[in-house]
């Protein structure tokens, strides 16, 4: 899990001495500041300067509060000057808070379809390098703030990932905003897990900040002098949201007296925070990841999905398949990487990804390719999974498939798998189908033309097109048994208890028996060729001529020959035209 600091009135510089190996930075622009592709490189910037400036290989986290703020002249600037660093985009700043600069929730929404217009096809968002995130503070959905009037509903594909604000506020004190104990991780983390679980989307926390309990800092009591106990619960709430699949972390490290935000005036609280920076960058599953970097991050996706993917998307799907920073860090890697541990029935390639994630339609959208209604992910995913059962060959790569069959983020969710045989089980893999492919079938055109949508609407049966049975003949695997299947053959035009393979090797053994026997001029034999090339009806009876007037005396008599001649131009053998 990414873990850093926004860095408050002090320079990026100076906040990443203060904490070596920081991998995650939290970055502001106020109403009025834009989002200036000028940043990563302006020095003039106070507490924001030079983000070129960024720790190596960190997550940023950037908001803005302006709404027509050029996103994607930001995004260039950031591939162009610091293309190893990642970006989580905040739409909107808190946009609940209605402060200066706030938007109204109409601006808001028409501020995400910008966000989506600017930078939501981006590349890099393919790549799962360009996070688009809200973000919202939990002090305010906490005391009964609605967060779906914030939520982009009509933006939901634009959205990848749901970023909180982390202040203390516990229903039920005296004074909610300054409880009188450090509260418990589990209820401190519930909202923003359930609003995630809720979305079927990643959560993270874009600020978190724990004033020491003490009169000094408004509190009612004086818990905490040393502040002990609150180093012991960033530590315990750090732990508790790594564990519950929080994706970035970023203390609110602003110069706000002491015992307070600034944690150089708070020794226990920054000594934990160090340590939690350290144990995230030595983390083996960020270690795996830059080693991939380092060698030129190589991936392709697996034909098959691929295949898949592209027919889905040609239909309006969206259709993701490298994983983002948390699948690439992840441990034990699995098929959204480049490098899965979990390949199956063989080892996974490296550089090779096996896995899709097929998202929901929005309301009403219609195909591309015949401009019906997209199918739900319920529909799909029955086809998909009947297919699978029904052993229909362009689907037969799949090793197992995540879905929800009754409604998206709802009712039960699936774990389907042929890991060899068929079972099913509970999964918690929400919000989107996910598919994973078998080992074995890297390189394989099995799927090239398989059309779930079209099957769903009865367009395609088991019959193949003329398309897909020549891309499946071009397998190098069908065409070796191919092949074989023709040398194998038994039955009519064939001798009882023969092969087609077996009348060959006759014929040859044969032909080199006459050849040691016989020396035929090879002028006469061009001749007789030549004569079976204009198909003359005599060539057979001039071979057996040359035959015997070659042969020694008393080798072969004229009905051998007459009759190995004959039966082999029965079996349709004709003479070598060669």
């Amino acid at each position: 899990m990414p873990t850093g600091w926004c860095p408050g009135d002090r320079a990026i510089t100076q906040m990443r001495d203060l904490y070596p190996g920081s991998t995650a930075v939290r970055v502001y622009f106020a109403a009025g500041e834009g989002l200036p592709a000028s940043a990563w490189t302006d020095p003039a910037r106070v507490g924001r300067q030079r983000l070129v400036d960024l720790p190596e290989n960190c997550t940023a986290i950037v908001s803005f509060k302006d709404q027509m703020a050029d996103r994607a002249a930001f995004v260039q600037a950031w591939l162009k000057y610091r293309p190893d660093v990642d970006v989580d985009l905040i739409t909107h700043h808190e946009p609940e808070q209605q402060e200066g600069g706030d938007p109204t929730p109409t601006q808001y929404r028409a501020s995400w379809t910008r966000t989506r217009e600017q930078v939501g096809d981006h590349p890099a968002r393919a790549e799962g390098r360009l996070q688009l995130a809200v973000c919202w503070t939990l002090q305010w959905i906490r005391r009964g703030g609605d967060w779906r009037i914030w939520w982009p509903e009509h933006e939901a594909d634009a959205v990848d990932l749901l970023l909180f604000d982390w202040y203390p506020f516990m229903a039920g004190e005296p004074d909610p905003w300054k409880p009188r104990v450090y509260e418990d991780p589990a209820s401190a983390l519930k909202v923003p897990i359930d609003i995630a679980g809720q979305l079927g989307r990643d959560w993270g926390l874009a600020e978190v900040d724990h004033p020491r309990i003490l009169r000094a800092n408004g509190f009612s009591v004086d818990l905490d002098p040393s502040g002990t106990l609150a180093a012991a619960w960033y530590r315990a709430t750090h732990t508790a949201a790594r564990e519950a699949g929080c994706r970035v972390w970023a203390h609110f490290h602003r110069d706000m007296g002491a015992a307070r935000g600034d944690l150089t005036k708070r020794p226990a609280e920054q000594a934990v925070l160090r340590q939690l920076i350290t144990q995230e960058a030595n983390d083996v599953g960020r270690q795996r990841r830059l080693t991939w970097v380092k060698d030129g991050s190589p991936f392709r996706l697996m034909t098959p999905m691929a295949d898949l993917r592209d027919t889905l998307r040609g239909h309006g799907y969206t259709v993701y398949d490298i994983g983002n920073r948390s699948h690439l860090e992840a441990d034990p890697p699995e098929d959204h990487t480049p490098y899965s541990a979990t390949g199956f029935p063989g080892k996974a390639r490296y550089g090779v990804g096996y896995a899709g994630d097929v998202m929901p339609p929005k309301d009403g959208q219609r195909s591309k390719v015949d401009g019906l209604p997209l199918p739900s992910l319920q529909q799909l995913g029955a086809q998909l999974l009947a297919d699978r059962k029904a052993g229909v060959a362009g689907i037969r790569w799949l090793k197992y498939m995540n879905w929800e069959p009754e409604r998206n983020n709802g009712g039960p969710c699936w774990h389907e798998s042929w890991e060899p045989t068929y079972a099913r089980r509970s999964s918690t893999d929400r919000g989107h189908i996910h598919l994973s492919g078998l080992t074995g079938y890297e390189t394989s055109t099995i799927a090239a033309g398989y059309d779930p949508v079209a099957r769903i609407r009865g367009d395609d049966d088991d019959m193949m097109t003329p398309a897909q049975f020549l891309t499946l003949l071009k397998d190098p695997a069908v065409d070796m048994h191919l092949r074989g299947t023709a040398w194998r053959y038994v039955g009519g035009g064939i001798p009882k208890g023969m092969s087609t393979l077996g009348v060959l090797n006759e014929l040859v053994a044969t032909s080199r028996l006459l050849a040691e026997k016989v020396d035929i001029d090879p002028a006469e034999l061009d001749q007789i060729r030549a004569a079976a090339r204009e198909g003359a009806a005599s060539a057979g009876d001039a071979l057996v001529a040359a035959v015997l007037a070659k042969l020694p005396p008393g080798t072969l008599t004229r009905d051998d020959v007459e009759a190995a001649v004959r039966d082999a131009f029965a079996g349709g053998l004709a003479p070598d035209a060669g």
